[in-house]
């Protein structure tokens, strides 16, 4: 079976920003209160499964803000030490990160390879206005992951009227590349195909904010033209994402499916707290163990 991604659920849905386009309001909760607990059996057995299909990548993320919980991506990756993983990420606003680098230089020394910073364009005003008013300038968080020595990749949620166009995402890839950002990748902002999130009239607030301001899928076609026009394709990855060496810059344009039909692959195993092994961040029947 080829895998993606082993992904693994830090924490609960405690928050330290307010996107209005958050995906963990339109998904099940799959029992992630109980933050203090980590089913440490099935986290072994997760961690052998992805070793045995050849998994490269390990994400740590969240249904809410990982960095929220620094114990227990302690845990996490004292226990993955012996799996020896070759690159393991972290998926973070940066909020907490700024409040303390350190844990950046912790984690380092623990294994972790690579932070993914979340974001909606490249100007620390128009990530405030989705992020809230503590969302740091990106050239701190960025100056701090360096000296942790970690690699840094930005990924940056495409929303209308923040990076929407072709000449957005050209000066997003000429800044990242100004900034020595290994790694730039474009999600379009998208609800799932079942929206169903535990508070179901949140969930349907946040798939209707979405829907109306997601990106056209005209716009989208012209930044993949120009990508493809301009830009070197390197690589491409499960589900349609594409990598690009755009001027020197990495570049990578893909979206937020996580299923495929075809039985050999899947795009993620997920673990969560509670010891439930799933592939899936929508279809409570998407279950393994």
């Amino acid at each position: 079976m080829k895998i993606q991604t082993f992904s693994i659920v830090v924490g609960d849905e405690r928050c330290n920003a307010k996107c209005p386009y958050c995906v963990a309001k339109m998904t099940p909760d799959t029992n992630v209160s109980d933050v203090d607990t980590i089913n440490i059996r099935n986290f072994k057995k997760a961690c052998r499964f992805a070793q045995i299909n050849n998994i490269s990548t390990v994400l740590l993320t969240g249904k809410g803000e990982p960095t929220l919980f620094p114990e227990q991506i302690n845990t996490y990756l004292s226990i993955m030490q012996p799996y020896d993983f070759p690159f393991i990420e972290l998926q973070t606003n940066g909020i907490k990160i700024e409040e303390n680098p350190d844990l950046l230089k912790t984690w380092s020394l623990m294994g972790l390879s690579t932070i993914c910073i979340s974001c909606v364009h490249f100007a620390k005003e128009k990530n405030r206005e989705i992020y809230g008013k503590n969302y740091p300038a990106l050239p701190i968080i960025i100056n701090q992951a360096t000296e942790a020595g970690l690699s840094v990749r930005l990924s940056c949620i495409m929303v209308k009227d923040y990076v929407d166009h072709w000449e957005e995402v050209r000066v997003f890839a000429e800044t990242a590349k100004a900034l020595g950002i290994e790694q730039l990748t474009f999600r379009p902002v998208t609800v799932p195909d079942y929206v169903s999130g535990g508070d179901q009239e949140k969930a349907k607030e946040v798939a209707n904010w979405v829907k109306k301001n997601s990106v056209k899928n005209y716009d989208l076609t012209i930044i993949k033209h120009h990508l493809n026009g301009e830009g070197t394709e390197l690589l491409k990855l499960m589900h349609g994402a594409v990598v690009y060496d755009y001027e020197g810059q990495n570049v990578c344009l893909t979206n937020c499916l996580t299923r495929s039909t075809n039985e050999e692959e899947i795009r993620q195993l997920i673990f969560y707290p509670n010891g439930r092994i799933a592939y899936d961040w929508v279809y409570e029947g998407a279950t393994l163990l």
